[in-house]
């Protein structure tokens, strides 16, 4: 077994221990199996944790921005099961939870902003960040359409909390989704999408091993099967150039 397989079958032994119907249990047994799920209840978390570094050492982060984003991920998805990310998806979510509270006049006001901080909390409680910055607000400001408000969530949250927070939050999706198929491959790639161009080498290091990632620009609605595959391959091609050099 890979070192990926291991990790992931000792994730899904101590799941499966872990959500045992104790009711289905015949009762002189039910003591040690009790035992069992409470132990198997308090280790879940670092045996995911333990899954996630794994996952993370065998994982190449692809950034692709372009008109043929979309195609690049139908085709690389059907070629090499691809995992995809929107990282746009992190400042969407706050911006749902303030959008409700907006009023004819599109303020963004000390309301909104306390929404802001609220989501942020959240998402920081889900990925265990004890603290973090507050992002910066003085006045109210008209920021117009849906669009306008992203836009003014984005700039709030990235001059506040940075990338750090957000590399957090997409790498939690990679993993929830590795979960959720059983992602066991020595090497998985995982297209990102959403990512603007001055930050993509920071983020991308942030997420990903140092070398393990690539940026991929389309410039065509429509990309070709042989320039996704090309792409994959040119990518492991300098992954193993990369660690027989270190090797060496």
């Amino acid at each position: 077994m890979t070192e990926l397989e291991t990790a992931l079958a000792k994730y899904l032994d101590t799941k499966f221990v872990s959500e045992l119907d104790l009711d289905t249990v015949p009762y002189r047994m039910r003591p040690g199996k009790e035992a069992q799920k409470r132990e198997a209840m308090s280790e879940l978390e670092n045996v995911r944790d333990a899954y996630a570094d794994v996952l993370r050492r065998n994982t190449i982060g692809i950034s692709v921005t372009g008109p043929g984003t979309v195609d690049f991920i139908k085709k690389a998805k059907e070629e090499a099961e691809v995992l995809v990310v929107n990282v746009g998806d992190f400042y969407t979510r706050i911006a749902d939870r303030v959008t409700p509270t907006m009023g004819p006049a599109a303020e963004f006001g000390v309301s909104q902003y306390g929404m802001v901080i609220q989501e942020l909390r959240a998402i920081g409680g889900e990925l265990n960040v004890v603290s973090m910055p507050s992002p910066k607000w003085s006045e109210p400001v008209n920021v117009g359409d849906s669009q306008g408000l992203l836009k003014h969530i984005t700039g709030m949250v990235n001059s506040s909390v940075g990338l750090d927070l957000v590399a957090l939050y997409v790498s939690r999706q990679i993993l929830n989704q590795a979960l959720s198929i059983g992602e066991e491959r020595n090497t998985v790639p995982v297209v990102l999408t959403g990512l603007d161009e001055g930050f993509e080498p920071e983020f991308l290091t942030k997420t990903f091993h140092k070398g393990r990632n690539a940026v991929v620009r389309t410039d065509k609605e429509e990309v070709t099967t042989e320039f996704v595959l090309e792409t994959l391959n040119n990518i492991k091609k300098t992954l193993k150039a990369q660690k027989k050099n270190n090797q060496a």
